[in-house]
């Protein structure tokens, strides 16, 4: 793997990971050191895998049209579904 690849997939896991532990701080009051170590093996192994997942469809699937009308569809349901959650949540 290069180095390129674990850029990518810190790109989106460390922010994540600060935000997650944000979350759990204003929801609970304190955090652990397990807590915080756990956290961190689980974002770093999700974006690892989230961009291995990536590559292995950009190599393979996505090379066609309906592909990339499959994904826009997709991300257009997603895109409602965090819409439609976060106006309930308000």
């Amino acid at each position: 793997m290069t180095a390129l690849f674990f850029k990518r997939s810190l790109t989106f896991s460390i922010p994540l990971l600060l935000i997650n532990l944000a979350l759990q701080y204003h929801e609970a009051g304190t955090l652990t050191g397990y807590e915080v170590a756990v956290s961190l093996v689980i974002f770093l192994l999700a974006g690892v895998l989230f961009e291995a997942m990536d590559s292995w469809r950009k190599r393979r699937i996505a090379k066609s049209r309906f592909a990339f009308i499959a994904e826009t569809a997709v991300w257009t349901v997603i895109a409602i579904g965090l819409f439609v959650f976060f106006y309930r949540m308000s």
